[in-house]
């Protein structure tokens, strides 16, 4: 991690890693009893799954909010679970069908607009007197609440949604503009006209209704449920612009069956 100084090898391909074949192998098991990724091994055999888990356990004292005091290591848990309960739920339902990787449903859309409009408030009141979320440097708040509104930034808040939320805004800018963000998360190109729904491409892309079905148990990635898929994508998002050695972009296209854009 550029923050911490920890030495991370990641190994998502083959031949180290297939994914849906090797984290259901009984090797991968006996670690991993959940058969989740990410998943972490460390040195000395230490296993860990879940990303903010992980994430932590690779972190160190700074991020985790305990440079401090012990008040702020619960402020920056507070806003990691928060990002996880509050944000990603709306922004999946509003960002996803604008990919045509998820059916639009005109209600729910505009019940997430709301939803998210609200949490981009409440980060703006916050935000206010303050530089970063927690304390006077980046936490892992930060990292994991900026990663969350990516998707929002890059393909939905266009300027006329997200001026009303100058402080929200500028802290994610500052975020993202931070050298060691920088380098996981490359140039991120903020929304210029917010992303709609086209029903036409989402139509194309769904799969032939004559198209034969492979037989079940093969194992390959490509049999793997979408809605798993989709989540595993959701999770991989903020990383896979800068980290050669994370699913990109074009990977989950082929397991998807339609295009991703970035």
């Amino acid at each position: 991690m550029s923050y911490s100084g920890a030495q991370v090898r990641v190994l998502t391909a083959p031949p180290h890693f297939h994914f849906i074949r090797t984290n259901h192998t009984p090797e991968f098991l006996r670690k991993f009893p959940a058969g989740k990724v990410p998943a972490f091994e460390g040195d000395g055999g230490f296993c860990v799954f879940e990303s903010n888990a992980i994430t932590y356990y690779v972190s160190n004292e700074d991020l985790r909010g305990r440079g401090s005091n012990p008040e702020a290591a619960a402020q920056v848990v507070q806003w990691v679970s928060f990002a996880d309960s509050d944000i990603v739920p709306p922004a999946s339902t509003w960002v996803f069908p604008t990919l045509a990787i998820m059916h639009h449903n005109k209600q729910a859309t505009e019940n997430a607009k709301e939803e998210v409009r609200r949490i981009l408030g409440l980060l703006d009141a916050h935000l206010k007197m303050r530089t970063f979320l927690v304390g006077e440097g980046v936490t892992l708040a930060d990292i994991t609440v900026v990663c969350t509104l990516l998707w929002l930034y890059r393909q939905v808040l266009e300027p006329s949604f997200h001026q009303a939320f100058p402080n929200t805004s500028r802290w994610f800018l500052t975020c993202i503009n931070q050298l060691q963000l920088w380098a996981v998360l490359g140039e991120v190109k903020l929304c210029e006209k917010m992303a709609q729904f086209d029903a036409k491409k989402f139509a194309e892309r769904q799969p032939k209704k004559d198209t034969p079905r492979k037989e079940r148990g093969s194992g390959h990635a490509s049999e793997c449920p979408k809605e798993y898929l989709l989540l595993q994508y959701s999770r991989f998002l903020p990383l896979t612009n800068a980290d050669p050695g994370m699913p990109d972009p074009p990977w989950f296209q082929k397991k998807l069956k339609f295009p991703i854009f970035m």
